[in-house]
């Protein structure tokens, strides 16, 4: 009977010692790692201080090239999610899925989001929209690749803020109220950044309304906005552009009249000045393509980043004899 007892004992010990581990679980700080640093900042605003936040993607690093260490790996590992980009932007990301034996709950934000594609007799032409599809270039199969650099639109912006917000209650139920009140603050903040945005942008006719980027990271900006990008390089900044696409460029800033090229803060401008020379066309400024900028730059946080990119857009297309006064 006493071994009875014992057994019953023990019994009762472990089941007090699991529920009061998950409830420790429940109510334990949240650790997150970000691998953008926009989502590093969407992780922060709607985690608040419930949420321990890692960005291992630094401000000023172009994500594109970027390639987690033995370090980063055991962060990832001990994270409780991993919030990623997604659309084939981390090339990574199947490694580190390997390399920490399923342990990483990688959400890939970017996949959740309503993307965009472009037919492959398609250039970046401010109506060029085929449903939610557009973006740039064909992989090695011939089809279209989809555009990574979604949160160059609010909306999607306003979606990832929601889907963050989703991952984190379903992790901590208990604090629900919490994200859901940060994460509403947040999206408010953005709203009010975009209807800023189509006030500036409604200043450019329709025939300033063209300009030529690094690469192909404008897509998303550009329709929601109508304007139209031409790249030089492809969705990533590692592709390189060929002597034909070179010439189509010259032939096109000089069919169209386009008033700027503009340089990228992570990218080499080498290419741009070239353009420049051939064309006599200005380089209108340097835009943030892949992220936020470092601390002490204009584009540290994402409302700066978005404001810095669009100032420089309006400014260098707009001529003197444009009507500002909408």
């Amino acid at each position: 009977m006493k071994r009875v007892h014992n057994l019953l004992f023990l019994l009762f010990l472990s089941c007090f010692v699991a529920a009061e581990s998950a409830t420790q679980d429940t109510n334990s700080t949240l650790h997150v790692v970000a691998l953008s640093t926009v989502l590093t900042e969407v992780a922060r605003e709607v985690g608040g201080d419930r949420v321990q936040v890692i960005g291992l993607v630094q401000p000023g690093v172009d994500p594109h090239g970027f390639d987690p260490s033995a370090a980063d790996v055991r962060k990832l590992e001990e994270a409780d999610i991993a919030f990623a980009s997604g659309l084939n932007l981390e090339s990574y990301l199947d490694r580190v899925a390997i390399a920490t034996a399923g342990k990483t709950n990688i959400v890939r934000i970017g996949e959740a989001l309503p993307f965009i594609r472009m037919s492959a007799d398609d250039d970046a032409t401010p109506n060029a929209m085929h449903g939610h599809h557009h973006g740039g270039h064909a992989n090695g199969k011939g089809e279209r690749e989809p555009d990574p650099h979604w949160w160059h639109s609010i909306d999607n912006m306003i979606h990832a803020t929601g889907l963050v917000r989703a991952e984190y209650t379903r992790q901590r139920p208990a604090w629900g109220e919490d994200f859901s009140r940060n994460a509403k603050l947040y999206q408010q903040r953005l709203t009010a950044l975009k209807e800023w945005g189509a006030s500036q942008m409604s200043t450019l006719p329709a025939s300033s309304r063209h300009f030529v980027s690094s690469h192909d990271a404008f897509g998303y900006l550009a329709h929601d906005y109508g304007l139209a990008v031409h790249s030089i390089s492809g969705l990533s900044t590692e592709s390189e552009p060929d002597a034909r696409r070179m010439t189509e460029l010259v032939n096109l800033i000089r069919r169209e009249h386009i008033r700027a090229i503009f340089a990228e803060e992570s990218a080499n401008s080498r290419l741009l000045q070239n353009l420049a020379r051939e064309t006599g066309v200005r380089i209108g400024g340097a835009l943030y393509a892949d992220g936020l900028g470092p601390a002490d730059s204009d584009a540290a946080t994402y409302g700066a980043m978005y404001r810095h990119n669009v100032r420089t857009i309006v400014e260098s297309l707009r001529s003197p004899s444009d009507d500002t006064s909408k």
